[in-house]
């Protein structure tokens, strides 16, 4: 779960980490708060990505506030992350160089080493197929109504068809309105 600061406080004396901090470990409807979720790292800033089995049953923080390192998970700009998040587009004429980002975060997915031993090169790669910042996030997923621009949902479902055998893998996708049929495509990869 990637956790950020989204706007300035109101009314509030307590910064970020204060409230994520009350909520985590004290809030009275949670006693004794909601850490026993949350996997935290042995020491901030873990070196390597944390296996499923330690994960097991516990929220993974990709902590996009706070200091570094990261006391409560990854930190966001962690070198452990490998990140397409190209969420401002000017319009839908960006469509194209958006599609050229996601397209470079799934083939370095798909070709990181040592997939057959199913660790990989150690790195979570994730990839924003959304954009939310100069469009409407429905158009970029789908395309405008008139379907003058393909949406980038169905631009990445056909790529994965025809681009990334079984024997790669996505990451993390990132998705806003996906259809069956894409989430099945990212499924039968990961």
């Amino acid at each position: 779960m990637r956790l950020k600061e989204e706007s300035a406080a109101i009314n509030s004396t307590m910064d970020f980490e204060e409230v994520f901090n009350y909520y985590r470990l004290s809030d009275p409807d949670t006693a004794p708060g909601c850490a026993q979720h949350f996997w935290i790292p042995a020491s901030p800033g873990p070196t390597v990505v944390p296996t499923l089995g330690e994960l097991r049953s516990k929220i993974l923080i990709i902590q996009n506030f706070g200091p570094v390192p990261a006391p409560y998970g990854i930190k966001y700009e962690s070198p452990l992350l490998v990140i397409e998040d190209d969420y401002a587009l000017t319009d839908l004429g960006d469509m194209d160089s958006k599609f050229a980002a996601i397209e470079e975060n799934l083939l370095a997915a798909a070709n990181s080493s040592s997939w057959d031993n199913g660790l990989g090169d150690g790195l979570v790669y994730l990839t924003h197929v959304s954009a939310s910042v100069g469009v409407n996030p429905i158009d970029v997923a789908a395309g405008p109504l008139n379907r003058s621009v393909t949406g980038q949902n169905d631009r990445t479902g056909t790529w994965l068809t025809d681009h990334v055998d079984g024997n790669g893998t996505t990451g993390v996708v990132i998705l806003d309105f996906p259809g069956k049929d894409l989430i099945n495509e990212i499924l039968a990869r990961n």
